[in-house]
C-alpha cells in the first residue's frame, strides 16, 4: 500500500521519525511540518518565486515566506489529515485543522490545484473543527458555481455526512475513487487521500458505509491492524 505525497521534508517513512519508525509517527510529524521551529531556519535564505520557473525571481525568505510560500501544502495537509483520522490521533488532528483556514496563501502548484481545490479544504476543515459546513458561505458558493468537479464531489460527500445519508456518502466516495483510479493507472498502489479522509470522517460519526469492492479497497486505507499503540 503506497504512501502518497511524502517526497519532501523527509516524508519517506523510514526518514520521517528516526526515533519512531512506525506509521503512527506521521500525524505528529505533520504538525511539526506546519507549525514547527524548522521553518525559522529558512529565514534569510533565498527562494525562486514559483510563478514562472523558466524565469525565476530570486529573493530573501522572510518569516511569512518561510511559513507559507515555501509550502506547497495541500498534498501534505491532506496526507496528514488522512493518517490522523486513520489512526484516531485526536490531538494531532485538532492541531492540524488549525492550518486549514482561508487566511493561508493558496496552494497553486502549477498544473495541480485551482482556488476551488483550496476552498473545499477550508470548508471541510471548518466542518471537522465543529464549525459547520457554512462557516465560509462565500467559499461554499464558489465551489458550487465552479466548473471544477472534484471539489464539488468532496463538498457533496461532506454534506451527505452532515445529513447522515450513508447512501449518498457511499456514492460520493465511489465517484472519488473512480476518478482517482482513472488518474493513477500507472501507479496502482497510490492511495486516494480524499476518499480515505471522508470514509473515516463518516466512520467517526458512526455511519456504516457499503463495503468497497476489492479494486476500490486497494486505494483506501481503512485500518492499520499492525500499528502499535501511540504510547509505544
Amino acid at each position: 500500500m503506497g504512501l502518497h505525497g511524502y517526497g519532501v521534508y523527509q516524508w519517506k517513512l523510514g526518514k520521517l521519525c528516526a526515533d519512531d519508525p512506525h506509521i503512527n509517527c506521521i500525524p505528529r510529524e505533520t504538525v511539526e511540518y506546519f507549525f514547527g521551529k524548522w521553518q525559522e531556519r529558512h529565514i534569510g535564505t533565498f527562494y525562486a518565486k514559483p510563478d514562472d520557473w523558466d524565469n525565476p525571481i530570486w529573493g530573501p525568505v522572510g518569516p511569512d515566506r518561510a511559513k507559507d510560500d515555501l509550502l506547497n501544502w495541500l498534498d501534505r495537509y491532506r496526507a496528514g489529515l488522512m493518517w490522523a483520522l486513520v489512526l484516531d490521533a485526536e490531538p494531532e488532528l485538532i492541531a492540524m485543522l488549525e492550518w486549514g483556514i482561508p487566511t493561508r496563501k493558496l496552494d497553486s502548484m502549477p498544473g495541480d490545484w485551482t482556488v476551488e481545490d483550496n476552498f473545499v479544504w477550508f470548508v471541510i476543515s471548518a466542518f471537522l473543527r465543529g464549525e459547520g459546513l457554512n462557516r465560509y458561505p462565500d467559499l461554499r458558493d464558489k465551489i458550487a458555481g465552479s466548473s471544477r468537479k472534484n471539489p464539488k464531489i468532496l463538498l457533496g460527500v461532506a454534506e451527505a455526512i452532515d445529513a447522515g445519508n450513508a447512501g449518498l456518502v457511499t456514492k460520493g466516495i465511489k465517484e472519488l475513487l473512480k476518478r482517482h483510479i482513472r488518474t493513477v493507472q500507472t501507479h496502482p498502489k497510490q492511495v486516494s487521500l480524499d476518499a480515505t479522509i471522508l470514509w473515516h470522517v463518516a466512520r467517526r460519526r458512526g455511519m456504516v458505509l457499503e463495503r468497497p469492492t476489492d479494486k476500490e479497497h486497494g486505494y483506501l486505507i481503512l485500518t492499520i491492524p499492525d500499528a502499535p499503540s501511540a504510547s509505544k
